[in-house]
């Protein structure tokens, strides 16, 4: 995995979707009616790796997972909007199709996944890799997210990999997870004592001793999963959406108008973009159904460029500055500077400057909040998501209160001006620092989470604070607690259960 150390196994699935610059690639949305072949079939006929369902880690793997079936049927339903797209891509490099599951293992197919080294994505890409094979990354959009551009920069990614490793796919995949140089250290320091550099074979972090054995259990899962007692979702074999070209910045609410989708499907179909509107310096472009896409081009048309976002005049008062006025609309400087032609960030009173602003409120604008917030604060913080449902005479006063929260965090987190009132029945987000029951979780996919034994921790006051049991934590951690006592350094496995 890109991110060293740090993954997200059975992730948190907020919404499932893609951006992509192929008109013909694609996906389904919902669980299809079955096809023939469909699409497992497909990749079944595609997989050229040795069968390894007969090796003691990958049988254990294989145990795992039958003790746990449901996790595999939800997992395959969350992959189901991408596994064409990515199978189609890795056939066009011929590479094997055992590459498709691996944002199983890094994010449960979750594109909205962060990991705590700050990783995100569908395939877990660190920023300084996205920044090296060139995907963008700014307020508006981030290229990790984008299905498309995150499977381009992972496919090379592995494609290098594998050319470095001289065509050995289970040490590039193991290079995925811990870095090319910590298996290349690997395999030298068993050259020199003469022993096997195989994968098998290698002293490798234990993380990534587990990465490519599930890897592999889910490969023979798939190829039969009655042999299992697995059953699968039935996916059509064939593409989904299509690409939109664009001329310029639009507002997501309107292209969902204008396309007949809900706007929820619309952000789940291009995860990149951070905003409630398209990155003014691009990508220009939306992914829809290819049911939609006709109606859309046909209404789009009839509306003029300048009417593609909305506009807001905003006259400068005293004492206001560009930042403070870019942060009331929830925009940039930049972007303001831009659009009014200024010659730098100072205004003054009585400039009228024109804004771009939402159409409507926009929750995963919220969700992009609320992960900047738990960055800024996860060192000190294990914080919960709850969504509370407004009730008539709540105020904001009486939340900050009852959620032990300031008013200025509640105003952040759910995009609120000062003036701004609450409205019976709408929802607010509201993180909070313990773990709560109302905590916004699928309780079918645990989030797996990594914890570093600290000084004079015991495995009792871990489990207290994760609220699982030690018995569980001895059963994810058997090689880590068969001691007597755990050491720290030590890294637990924890499959956190919420809801």
């Amino acid at each position: 995995m890109l991110a060293k150390n740090y993954k997200q196994f059975l992730a948190l699935a907020i919404g499932c979707l893609l951006t992509t610059t192929h008109a013909t690639a694609g996906f389904i949305w919902s669980a299809p009616k079955k096809t023939q072949p469909d699409l497992w079939e497909h990749l079944r006929a595609r997989f050229t790796m040795s069968d390894a369902s007969q090796i003691p880690e990958v049988r254990r793997q294989i145990a795992y997972f039958k003790a746990h079936r449901h996790w595999v049927y939800q997992l395959a339903e969350q992959a189901s909007p991408y596994l064409y797209y990515i199978l189609q891509e890795a056939e066009k490099r011929n590479m094997p199709a055992e590459v498709v599951l691996l944002p199983m293992i890094e994010s449960a197919y979750n594109p909205f996944a962060y990991s705590q080294a700050g990783a995100a994505g569908l395939w877990q890409i660190m920023p300084k890799t996205g920044m090296w094979f060139g995907l963008k990354r700014d307020w508006w959009y981030d290229g990790r997210r984008d299905i498309v551009s995150s499977t381009q920069v992972a496919l090379d990614y592995l494609q290098d990999l594998e050319y470095y490793f001289a065509g050995n796919w289970l040490l590039a995949m193991a290079s995925y997870d811990a870095g090319q140089h910590t298996v290349k250290a690997a395999v030298r320091r068993n050259r020199r004592r003469g022993k096997p550099v195989d994968f098998w074979h290698l002293r490798l972090p234990r993380e990534t001793r587990t990465y490519v054995p599930r890897l592999l259990a889910l490969v023979a899962i798939i190829k039969n999963p009655q042999k299992y007692g697995m059953q699968l979702p039935a996916l059509s074999n064939r593409p989904y959406f299509t690409r939109i070209p664009l001329k310029r910045q639009i507002d997501l609410s309107l292209a969902a108008k204008l396309a007949n989708i809900d706007l929820k499907t619309l952000y789940e179909l291009n995860p990149g973009y951070s905003r409630w509107a398209t990155d003014p310096d691009g990508p220009h472009s939306l992914i829809l159904p290819i049911e939609n896409a006709a109606k859309f081009k046909v209404a789009l048309a009839h509306v003029p460029l300048n009417k593609r976002v909305l506009w807001r005049r905003h006259v400068v008062t005293r004492r206001e500055t560009l930042s403070g006025i870019a942060k009331r609309y929830h925009t940039t400087p930049k972007l303001l500077v831009k659009t009014n032609q200024l010659h730098g960030t100072l205004v003054k009173p009585g400039r009228v400057l024109v804004i771009p602003v939402a159409r409507k409120a926009i929750p995963r604008e919220r969700l992009i909040a609320q992960q900047a917030y738990f960055e800024q604060h996860r060192d000190n913080m294990q914080p919960a998501m709850t969504i509370y449902r407004i009730k008539a005479g709540d105020t904001l006063w009486d939340l900050r209160k009852k959620f032990k929260v300031s008013i200025a965090a509640l105003r952040f987190w759910n995009h609120m001006t000062k003036n701004q009132s609450l409205i019976a029945d709408e929802k607010l987000i509201i993180w909070t620092p313990t773990l709560s029951r109302k905590a916004v979780r699928n309780p079918a996919l645990p989030t797996r989470i990594i914890h570093t034994v600290k000084h004079n921790q015991t495995l009792s006051g871990i489990a207290h604070r994760y609220r699982v049991k030690v018995a569980d934590l001895r059963q994810w951690n058997p090689k880590s607690t068969t001691k007597r006592y755990i050491q720290p350094g030590d890294r637990l496995i924890v499959l956190k259960q919420y809801g």
